[in-house]
C-alpha cells in the first residue's frame, strides 16, 4: 500500500496504484517521467538506444532483459574460446582427437582427476544425476568397442534348400524354418532321366547330362535369388553305378556352382525315414516307408518308441527302379507285353521276399498297427490317379 499526500487520512490508498510501488512525488515529476518515456519511444521508433533497454518496459522488467543479455553474452563468450581437446594417438584404443580421459572414465581406468559433476551442463541449470561429464565421452566409448557393434546386428533368419537328384527327376525345395517346422518358400520339379542308359552300358550319356545340368541352373539361380544360407544337394541311384558319375560331379560344380553329394543307400534310406516320420499317425507301433525311384527302390522296416521318437529297425535297397525296369524289360512308348510284366514282378518279388524272411513283417502287419508311407514321385503319381 503507497502513502499518498491526496489521501484523506493516513494509510488510505490512492486508487489506480498498485501496491509494492511507492512514488511519494508531485505532480510534476509524474510529468517529467512521462515526457521521459515519450522521448524514449521516439528513439526507439527511430533506432535509437533505450535507457532502460526495454520496449515500453518498466524498471523491473527492463532490469530483468539486461540481465538476460548479460547471461547470453557470456555463453557466446565461453563458446567461442578453443577447446582443450587432446589431439595425440590414441589411448586405450580411442580414434585420435577424441579426448583421452573420456575413453578412461568410460572404462573406468582414469587415473586423472574427474570433471566437476555440473560440467557441460547449462548455466543456470543442475546437472542430471548420473548425466555424462561430455557428449564426446559417450560417443568415445561407444566407437572403441567394435565386438559390440556387431553383436547389435539383428541375427541373420536362416533358409535352408535341398536338391534330390536322382534317377529319373531333379527336385529342388527351400524352406524357411517356423515355430512348428519348415515353411516352404519356393520350389521345383523336372524329369530329366538322369539315369537313362546308365543299365546297358553303366555310363551316364551326354544328352542326360544336358537336361540336368539345365534343370540345375534353374535351381541355383532360385538358390541365389532366395539368399539360402544352408543347403544340403544330393545325387542317388543313377551317380552310384555310373563310371563316370565324378565327371559329372565336376561338371556340375563348373557350370551351376553347386555341390552334389552322391550318397548311399542306406544314407538315403535314413533320410526318406526323416522326411516322413512325422506322418507316422500315434497309436502305430511299426512303419514299412517304400521309396520307389527311378534306378532304385528303398523299403525301410520302422519301430516307434515309447518316447515317440523312430528306429529304423532294418532296411533293404532293392537295384530296381522305373527307369531300369522299363528299359530292361519294356519298350519306351509301347505297352508291356503281358509276359514281360510277369517278369518284371518276379525279379522284384524275389527282393521282397527276402526283406519278409529277415524281418518277419507279415505277423506284425496283421495285428493292425502297422502304416504303409511311400515316398517319391512314383507315389504320389499313383495317388493322383486313384484320386
Amino acid at each position: 500500500m503507497s502513502l499518498d499526500p491526496r489521501a484523506e487520512s493516513p494509510g488510505q490508498a490512492v486508487e489506480g496504484q498498485s501496491e509494492g510501488r511507492q512514488h511519494p512525488k508531485s505532480d510534476g515529476a509524474k510529468r517529467n517521467r512521462r515526457r521521459s518515456r515519450r522521448r524514449g519511444s521516439k528513439k526507439a521508433a527511430a533506432g535509437g538506444p533505450r535507457r532502460d533497454g526495454g520496449e515500453g518496459l518498466n524498471h523491473d522488467q527492463a532490469r530483468f532483459q539486461n540481465q538476460q543479455k548479460t547471461q547470453s553474452q557470456q555463453k557466446t563468450e565461453d563458446s567461442s574460446r578453443p577447446r582443450s581437446r587432446s589431439m595425440a594417438p590414441a589411448e586405450n584404443g580411442a580414434p585420435g582427437g577424441v579426448n583421452s580421459v573420456a575413453v578412461e572414465a568410460a572404462a573406468g581406468t582414469s587415473s586423472r582427476p574427474a570433471p566437476p559433476k555440473n560440467a557441460g551442463a547449462p548455466q543456470g541449470k543442475k546437472a542430471a544425476p548420473g548425466a555424462r561429464a561430455s557428449g564426446h565421452a559417450g560417443n568415445a566409448a561407444k566407437r572403441t568397442n567394435p565386438d559390440d557393434r556387431r553383436n547389435n546386428f539383428p541375427p541373420v533368419r536362416s533358409i535352408y534348400s535341398a536338391i534330390d537328384l536322382g534317377t529319373n527327376n531333379c527336385r529342388l525345395l527351400i524352406a524357411r524354418p517356423t515355430k512348428g517346422g519348415f515353411r516352404v518358400i519356393d520350389a521345383f520339379s523336372r524329369i530329366v532321366r538322369l539315369g537313362e542308359g546308365v543299365s546297358n552300358g553303366n555310363r551316364l550319356s551326354e544328352a542326360a547330362m544336358e537336361r540336368t545340368i539345365e534343370a540345375l541352373k534353374v535351381c541355383a539361380d532360385k538358390i541365389n535369388r532366395r539368399g539360402v544360407t544352408c543347403m544340403r544337394h544330393v545325387a542317388t541311384e543313377a551317380c552310384r553305378v555310373a563310371d563316370n558319375s565324378d565327371e559329372f560331379i565336376e561338371r556340375v560344380k563348373r557350370e551351376t556352382g553347386l555341390n552334389l553329394d552322391v550318397i548311399s543307400a542306406k544314407e538315403e534310406a535314413r533320410l526318406a525315414v526323416m522326411g516322413c516320420q512325422s506322418l507316422i499317425a500315434p497309436g502305430n507301433r511299426h512303419a514299412l516307408v517304400f521309396d520307389i525311384g527311378g534306378g532304385s527302390t528303398e523299403l525301410i522296416w520302422v519301430r516307434m518308441l515309447p518316447d515317440g521318437r523312430s528306429e529304423i529297425s532294418g532296411w533293404m535297397s532293392i537295384p530296381w527302379g522305373v527307369v531300369n525296369l522299363s528299359e530292361s524289360y519294356g519298350t519306351i512308348g509301347k505297352t508291356v507285353p503281358p509276359e514281360r510284366y510277369a517278369e518284371m514282378t518276379g525279379v522284384v518279388e524275389q527282393h521282397l521276399k527276402a526283406f519278409e524272411d529277415a524281418h518277419q513283417l507279415s505277423d506284425v502287419i496283421k495285428r493292425r498297427q502297422t502304416q504303409f508311407l511311400g515316398t517319391s514321385g512314383t507315389v504320389t503319381t499313383l495317388a493322383s490317379l486313384h484320386l
